[in-house]
């Protein structure tokens, strides 16, 4: 809506008035609305007082134009550019000081899907020396591996083929990694008169087959579902009467293997070395050992209402475990058994023959959820 007054005695429209005399539309409408009479809107001559009491303030942009505001409801100048032409590049300056170290990046390894993979010092709750299983019935030997048509020792780290492709193998039923890209790999020490080689097979048959000598032997593959079965890893002996000595295996995500690398010389050398509690930890979630000593005349006598020690598990199992045991030594006892609550505990059930009599069992509790 256009707005009209009187300005030396003439109707004119602010339009009008303010290209008339020079001025912006929109200072006249601030004066305007400011309450200035409309025949007050323009200053002819701004008196150098209320110029000098006028605070100006720059503005610049971002491209070099500058431009005015005041206080006084002033004219302001009109807009410029600063902006001259691009100098020469000066000289560079002195060294800056060297800034706070960063935090450290990733050393680019991957994690290790499998359970006591360091067969240099491996888990071995089951404490022999030595495994040796001839046929192909899987006999575990140190936490979570299994042997088919082989011997195991322990100190050694040396697999002995039995029969062709005999085998050490870890099973896992982890369902995430349906579908993904993982790659298995074993260090091998050292091989004698036969190849080693490392398999993966499921319930519905092998994937593959990869052969090798001394050094990395690994093999990459996407994993399949593998429905109530589990997913095998296994490190073999090719050749009956081969020896292969195993330093560690690995299965982890990706189309790389992250187990080892070869030093200047061309040594194989590992990346990383596992800590013995956290393997530990991760193996008695499938099997554990526990030393139980009973010495005592307090014992019931009636075999049906026997008297109950209750034993928590070192961690939670991975399922309801089953339960035997050993005795070294018992004495003066009419019963004895166990009984599993929980996948964190049990109770050792105990009866002797008479009243008041010493009762004595010392002897071991094995606890199995293998797969």
């Amino acid at each position: 809506m256009e707005i009209y007054g009187f300005y030396n005695g003439e109707k004119k429209s602010l339009t009008q008035l303010a290209a008339e005399n020079g001025v912006s539309y929109d200072t006249l409408l601030a004066r305007y609305k400011a309450g200035v009479p409309f025949g007050e809107l323009v200053q002819k001559k701004q008196a150098s007082a209320e110029v000098a009491k006028a605070v100006f303030i720059p503005s610049v942009d971002a491209a070099g134009n500058i431009s005015w505001t005041n206080d006084a409801g002033l004219d302001n100048p009109p807009a410029s550019n600063i902006r001259g032409p691009q100098g020469e590049r000066g000289p560079q300056g002195p060294q800056g000081e060297k800034g706070e170290k960063g935090n450290p990046g990733s050393n680019g390894i991957a994690h290790n899907l499998l359970d006591n993979w360091y067969f240099a010092n491996p888990v071995n709750q089951r404490g022999q020396a030595e495994y040796s299983e001839p046929t192909w019935a899987e006999l575990y030997s140190i936490d979570r591996w299994g042997l088919s048509v082989a011997s195991y020792n322990v100190q050694n780290k040396k697999l002995t083929a039995l029969a062709n492709y005999s085998r050490i193998t870890q099973r896992i039923n982890d369902k995430s990694l349906i579908g993904k890209t993982v790659t298995f790999s074993a260090l091998i020490s050292s091989v004698a008169n036969t190849n080693a080689g490392i398999l993966v097979s499921d319930g519905a048959g092998d994937y593959a087959l990869v052969e090798g000598q001394a050094g990395i032997i690994s093999t990459t593959f996407t994993v399949r579902d593998f429905g109530d079965k589990t997913l095998n890893l296994s490190v073999l002996g090719i050749t009956a009467g081969g020896m292969v000595v195993i330093e560690a295996v690995k299965l982890e995500l990706g189309n790389t293997q992250t187990l080892a690398h070869q030093d200047a010389n061309g040594n194989w050398v590992l990346n990383e070395i596992p800590k013995y509690s956290e393997q530990l930890a991760e193996c008695q979630r499938y099997y554990q050992k526990i030393n139980f000593r009973y010495y005592g005349t307090d014992l019931h006598t009636e075999t049906q209402w026997p008297t109950e020690f209750p034993v928590q598990f070192f961690c939670p199992m991975r399922i309801n475990p089953t339960a035997s045991y050993s005795a070294g030594y018992q004495a003066n006892l009419s019963s004895f058994s166990l009984g599993v609550h929980s996948d964190r505990s049990m109770v050792v059930k105990m009866s002797a023959t008479s009243k008041g009599v010493y009762g004595a069992w010392d002897g071991a509790i094995y606890l199995s959820a293998d797969l």
